[in-house]
């Protein structure tokens, strides 16, 4: 514990546990002995010293990867732009779960979504931006207006495949150079047809997910190690 939380001052440590069960507990306890043991005080060693958990093997693999892109997010107040409803609807639950808030917006920010979205679209976050997506100009003033409101720690946008996509995602990539807020995707590839939108994504700093809920798993983890790190400094002030 005290390696980690020296360490944790300048990486992030994921750890998954097995072994969380009785019955698993038992299963461990017979392979690796001494590894074995009260779950719970494991699950304590790793939130009093700094380390991220994760429930799966998918959740830290999801949470090193935004890790890999970003530093810790500044708060836990995450903006959700969805071109389908499906999967913004769905990233709302999955945040709600996750401990994340959905930011709210202020005047300002929305008058501009309201600007550019048509009134049938809701704009008050989750953002339908279902009949702008095509159009790179509107995408863009969309994601500046989001990206520059003081109440937003985070952002994902979500999608489906689909060839009219690289306008949004062209805008995305332009905005994201004047910010410093984390952005995910949540794009699926049937048959990695999406290969290219993602590459272009990822290579510009956007990570990629192939699933909504995998996408928020990734903030999940880049808002923890911002409560770590700000922990680990009011520690230091007091």
């Amino acid at each position: 514990m005290a390696a980690v939380r020296q360490a944790v001052k300048s990486k992030p440590i994921v750890v998954l546990k097995g072994g969380r069960g009785e019955r698993s507990r038992q299963a461990t306890f017979s392979h690796t002995g001494a590894l074995a043991g009260q779950y719970e005080i494991y699950r304590a060693a790793f939130q009093q010293s700094g380390m991220i958990e994760a429930a799966t093997l998918a959740e830290l693999v999801d949470t090193v990867k935004a890790l890999t892109f970003y530093s810790p997010a500044a708060g836990n107040r995450i903006a959700v732009l969805s071109v389908q409803a499906g999967p913004g609807i769905v990233i709302t639950d999955r945040c709600r779960e996750q401990g994340l808030k959905l930011a709210q917006f202020s005047r300002a920010t929305a008058k501009r979504l309201r600007q550019v979205i048509p009134l049938m679209n809701y704009v008050n976050n989750p953002v339908d931006i279902s009949w702008k997506f095509v159009e790179f100009d509107a995408c863009r003033e969309i994601f500046d207006a989001v990206l520059s409101d003081v109440g937003v720690d985070a952002v994902i946008i979500a999608f489906v495949f689909y060839h009219g996509n690289m306008e949004l995602i062209r805008a995305a990539i332009e905005v994201a150079k004047f910010h410093h807020k984390p952005i995910v995707a949540c794009l699926d590839s049937p048959g990695g047809l999406a290969a290219t939108q993602i590459d272009s994504l990822e290579t510009n700093g956007i990570p990629t997910y192939p699933l909504p809920e995998r996408a928020v798993t990734g903030v999940a983890g880049l808002v923890r190690y911002g409560e770590i790190m700000l922990n680990h400094a009011s520690s230091a002030r007091s």
